[in-house]
């Protein structure tokens, strides 16, 4: 109940006054604005969405720990998300000149039952994380159908992780770069949050890395195919 109680508070006290700060810069976008005043803007959105994506970690990961997250699972087209996770991260991945691939296996079943959202959730904060921690080259992500499991995996050209450092990645709070000088923020609730919702599938999540020479992550999950012709699944 302590908990319970916790994630309502965080909910209201921290996302009411949150959601009142981005409208009023929403709306400050609509009037005239010098060039500093739109640096200023700018900065206040991008702080904004950090500390909005801080609170959604922060409540993820409280109502998983409390046995509170409960997966809706339904039909889901995965080629359709393929192409939505493709759209969603082009423009970032084109702004650090990188080379970004995103890509469904014609051997993935058209329809899928499982919790798209959440299954959205693990393939965005892995693609995320592996653009934000690539200086140049490429991020390639393949969605995949191997022995009756959806496989996905993101690889990638970047700084890498020794396999020392790797034991820290999947836990809550833990950052490989825990200096005053790192250059990457985050809470390092993400790759947590992603482990223990694949666990939620009866699912797991890996990583094969070396020191500055990139990382592949793959998340392998065992859904079932929904086989019914009738039943028509929303493409957006």
């Amino acid at each position: 109940q302590a908990t319970r109680d916790f994630l309502a508070m965080i909910n209201h006290e921290l996302r009411t006054p949150l959601n009142g700060v981005l409208g009023s810069a929403e709306l400050l976008e609509d009037t005239e604005l010098t060039r500093h005043q739109h640096k200023l803007l700018n900065t206040l959105n991008h702080s904004g969405e950090l500390l909005r994506a801080i609170i959604n970690d922060l409540l993820d990961y409280s109502k998983i720990n409390a046995g509170m997250l409960v997966l809706s699972e339904k039909p889901f087209n995965c080629l359709n998300m393929a192409k939505k996770l493709d759209d969603i991260f082009q423009l970032r991945a084109s702004e650090k000149q990188l080379q970004l691939s995103v890509r469904c296996s014609s051997s993935v079943p058209n329809l899928l039952i499982g919790d798209e959202d959440r299954i959205k959730q693990i393939y965005v904060n892995l693609i995320g994380n592996a653009i934000k921690f690539t200086a140049q080259g490429h991020v390639t992500a393949l969605v995949d159908w191997q022995e009756g499991q959806l496989v996905f995996s993101v690889t990638d050209s970047g700084c890498g992780i020794s396999p020392e450092q790797q034991h820290k990645l999947f836990k809550p709070f833990s950052q490989v770069d825990i200096s005053s000088k790192r250059t990457h923020e985050g809470t390092g609730l993400g790759l947590a949050i992603c482990k223990k919702l694949a666990v939620q599938m009866q699912g797991k999540i890996t990583v094969d890395s070396q020191a500055g020479k990139g990382a592949t992550f793959t998340v392998v999950l065992p859904l079932s195919i929904h086989h019914s012709p009738m039943e028509k699944v929303p493409t957006n």
